[in-house]
């Protein structure tokens, strides 16, 4: 019997036409502003103060969203300070995706229906054959942001917003995509000490950035549901692990072999389908609580049992349920 979930989800003309112009100005024109530095290179080419905005702001960015958005907001891996919590908000605003506490609860539903009715960006439910796999995918990469239904923050993340704290840094989504942007435009400015180099660092550290970092993180919606390798049992989810976006996303940070990651969420050590939990336990340990990396490692042992749907229950609580074992 199929579980109705009307009350999960909002419907809304408001929020429809919010999530159209969040797509125009932050995926758009982004794209446009990448053309516009591609053909300024005729004319000027970059140099190391371009490359360094574009990699320092892209790993600030990446880091915002695969530790902060991802690992510590979405599936509470791991615990730290409510500064370190701040300035991974931040850190994660500036690439643009969307504002937290957004982010964190369309993430949970996706872990809920992955690949399933509901899912809101799967490249599995537009049909079979070539042309339904073609619209698939261009919806999980890209069209599913133009418009969707918004999931209920109020059921999906409503650990979050107990969190005063995290409702108020969330609360100035703008302003942080804005400083992500006036940031390198101000330091290429300084370092050159001229209008161009501003408006070469606000392209680079700013416009390009951006559109890069929107380009790795849809591609793991489409790009990693659809090829690859699945060497464990997920819970009938299309979930893959492919190397080669290690080298497009940050490493291995947190998202990059998303397989291992979707049994169970909660691993911390997502970024490898081999690497010893411990490695990656001991990562995190600057971040979390003592006892938090313990917890993590043992969380981790994959199998067809922890990824039957039948067994699963949500991340948040999941969460909370191993850190009071690794009390005891």
């Amino acid at each position: 019997m199929q579980l109705k979930r009307d009350h999960r989800i909002i419907r809304s003309r408001h929020f429809r036409k919010m999530q159209r112009r969040h797509f125009i100005v932050f995926d758009v024109l982004p794209f446009v502003g990448t053309l516009v530095a591609v053909g300024l290179l005729f004319y000027r080419p970059i140099g190391a103060t371009e490359l360094s905005l574009f990699f320092g702001f892209w790993l600030i960015t990446g880091l915002g969203l695969t530790v902060g958005y991802h690992r510590l907001f979405t599936h509470r891996a791991f615990a730290t300070s409510t500064a370190m919590s701040a300035i991974l908000i931040i850190m994660g605003s500036m690439a643009g995706r969307g504002p937290m506490l957004s982010w964190a609860a369309m993430h949970r539903r996706h872990h809920e229906l992955s690949d399933h009715e509901g899912d809101l960006h799967s490249p599995l439910l537009h049909g079979d054959g070539v042309l339904g796999r073609l619209r698939g995918f261009l919806h999980a990469h890209l069209t599913w942001m133009i418009e969707h239904d918004y999931p209920n923050v109020a059921h999906y993340v409503p650990d979050l917003m107990a969190n005063r704290m995290l409702v108020a840094v969330n609360s100035y989504y703008y302003s942080w995509v804005a400083l992500g942007l006036l940031l390198p435009a101000a330091i290429g400015g300084l370092a050159t000490m001229s209008a161009w180099g501003a408006l070469s660092g606000l392209l680079w550290g700013g416009v390009v950035r951006m559109f890069v970092v929107e380009q790795t993180m849809s591609a793991i919606n489409s790009v990693m549901h659809t090829f690859g390798a699945q060497p464990f049992v997920t819970r009938d989810d299309n979930s893959r692990n492919l190397g080669v976006m290690a080298w497009l996303a940050w490493g291995r940070v947190g998202t990059i072999t998303i397989t291992p990651f979707h049994i169970p969420p909660l691993s911390v050590c997502a970024g490898s389908s081999s690497m010893p939990a411990s490695s990656s336990s001991a990562r995190w340990r600057r971040l979390g609580s003592p006892g938090t990396s313990r917890c993590r490692a043992r969380t981790r042992s994959p199998g067809a049992r922890c990824g039957s749907r039948a067994t699963l229950r949500p991340t948040w609580k999941r969460a909370e349920h191993h850190r009071r074992r690794c009390r005891r």
